[in-house]
């Protein structure tokens, strides 16, 4: 069980108290030939983390009513090995009694060090619940409304970049054959150097590809989605200075397997999904779309975290299917940028200027 901070309303997760919060800690087992199916234990939320009305001027909508309370609910199951026999459910923390007199609480969800043999964690913590649909609706319209800033012209044009494709039959909305937006990527606080062309400047890899012109990121990104993941301690306060928004217009073209990479950015990376329940793939081939290890479930609003110094942070390159989508999906990915590329982007962006 990893000990990461979480809680509702400002509180923060206690390893040894489970009820009422979120966590589903993604474990899948790897003996060293192989990844076997990867498992989860859940909790659900008993509220919505509250967050601010919308503070952009992109979209202007009025507050609306919290959802009501829903019941927690808790379940565990673990990637199935040879020799660990299955573990169908997670009863409930007990209250155990010393001779002594002492009373301690055990939660039914192993420490670390304590996992059933042939398992690891693979370093992926999922946070189910931490917005309400109010609140996601109000996000996805910013989101809507961002997009057709980048259209219009109205953002720099190193701040964004469109992936077009043919329209397929079945597309009612566009003529089949003709060319169509697939998705669109743009970056806030900083961007870095992804592309073949873009890798192949003779200064591609000064700060690590990292460089800082484009805008801050947009206030509708830290007042409705960072400061709430703060203020629950999913984020550590101050840790983001570049957040960036992969939307993928209808689901036919999702992002190749990749790293994050570690010279570029700081550990954990956070994202929030959008739109439609999705799932992130580990350890695919062919482009990551054959022979995947292992998957982890996004539903819509899922907060994903790839720990510091996990594996599925820095063992396993991940991606996004088309087959991994149901239709029209984004991910607001919230990352730090590692201090010395950070300084060495800025002093790029003074001398180029």
């Amino acid at each position: 069980q990893n000990g990461a901070g979480v809680g509702v309303g400002g509180g923060k997760f206690d390893p040894d108290d489970v009820s009422g919060d979120v966590i589903n800690n993604v474990n899948a087992g790897y003996g060293g030939s192989g990844v076997h199916a990867g498992t989860a234990s859940s909790k659900s939320a008993a509220t919505s983390v509250p967050s601010s009305g919308s503070l952009d001027p992109v979209v202007d909508l009025p507050p609306i009513a919290k959802p009501p309370e829903t019941t927690p609910a808790v379940s565990s199951s673990f990637g199935m090995d040879p020799h660990v026999p299955s573990v169908p459910s997670v009863p409930s923390e007990r209250v155990v009694s010393s001779a002594a007199g002492s009373v301690s609480r055990v939660s039914p969800i192993p420490p670390p060090g304590r996992f059933p043999r042939g398992l690891l964690p693979v370093g992926v913590v999922t946070y189910t619940q931490l917005f309400g649909r109010d609140e996601l609706g109000r996000i996805e319209a910013q989101v809507d409304a961002t997009d057709v800033m980048a259209r219009r012209g109205l953002l720099p044009p190193g701040c964004y970049h469109h992936s077009t494709g043919v329209r397929s039959a079945g597309d009612a909305d566009t003529a089949e054959g003709s060319v169509a937006l697939k998705r669109t990527k743009m970056f806030f606080g900083a961007r870095y150097l992804w592309t073949r062309e873009q890798m192949s400047q003779a200064d591609a890899r000064i700060a690590g590809g990292v460089r800082v012109d484009v805008p801050p990121p947009l206030r509708w990104m830290r007042h409705q989605v960072e400061e709430p993941l703060v203020g629950c301690g999913v984020i550590p306060r101050g840790f983001v200075d570049s957040i960036a928004l992969n939307l993928y217009h209808d689901g036919s073209e999702g992002i190749q397997s990749h790293y994050d990479d570690a010279a570029r950015f700081r550990r954990p990376i956070y994202s929030l999904r959008l739109f439609s329940d999705s799932r992130l793939s580990f350890g695919g081939h062919l482009f990551g779309n054959t022979n995947n290890d292992f998957f982890v479930p996004m539903p819509r609003g899922c907060v994903t975290v790839m720990e510091d110094d996990s594996y599925a942070a820095n063992g396993i390159k991940h991606c996004v299917r088309p087959a991994d989508m149901a239709g029209k999906s984004a991910a607001l990915i919230l990352r730090g940028i590692r201090p010395e590329a950070m300084r060495r982007a800025r002093e790029l962006l003074l001398t180029e200027t």
